[in-house]
């Protein structure tokens, strides 16, 4: 069945509305569609069972596999309540765009928040008591930096020598 060239006239009071819109009486279109994007979310959750096993660095089976979960579960509502609930062409269109924004952030935030929350527990590990971290300087760098500067701060002992040289010698 091809696509037609429909005459849609809509009038509401004094204003006329006059479109032309595409339409079909065959559901192959959306068949193909929701095979193809079924398939891809198929492949997405075997990929995710194939690299469960990776190194920790590496695996993201669990990100994945919830990604691939939450765009499934998105679609089928989204599908169900477009064929069943809406009529108009602009309100599938809002509708079908709030779910890819939805399934795009949730995506995003399961692959990159695990990741800020690690670099962020690694700069600023928790430590207490008088060398807690400042500014970026470990509790063993800041004792080292301790340290250095109490034996630089060393009291120095003058002495006579036989020929009346004085001579500085640091006390240990």
């Amino acid at each position: 069945d091809p696509s037609k060239s429909t005459e849609l006239i809509e009038s509401s009071g004094s204003d006329i509305t006059h479109r032309l819109i595409c339409s079909h009486k065959t559901p192959a279109f959306f068949i193909v569609m929701i095979v193809y994007e079924g398939g891809l979310i198929l492949v997405g959750c075997v990929l995710a069972f194939k690299t469960r096993n990776l190194e920790s660095e590496f695996n993201e089976s669990k990100e994945i596999i919830l990604s691939m979960y939450d765009t499934a579960v998105i679609s089928t509502i989204l599908l169900v309540v477009a064929n069943a609930a809406v009529v108009y062409q602009g309100q599938k269109r809002l509708l079908f765009s709030l779910g890819i924004f939805w399934t795009s952030c949730f995506a995003s935030c399961m692959f990159v928040l695990p990741r800020m929350m690690k670099v962020q527990k690694q700069r600023s590990p928790p430590s207490t008591g008088r060398y807690a971290m400042t500014a970026g300087i470990s509790e063993a760098a800041q004792r080292e930096h301790d340290a250095s500067a109490s034996s630089r701060m060393a009291p120095v002992r003058e002495s006579s020598t036989e020929n009346g040289e004085n001579e500085q010698t640091e006390n240990p």
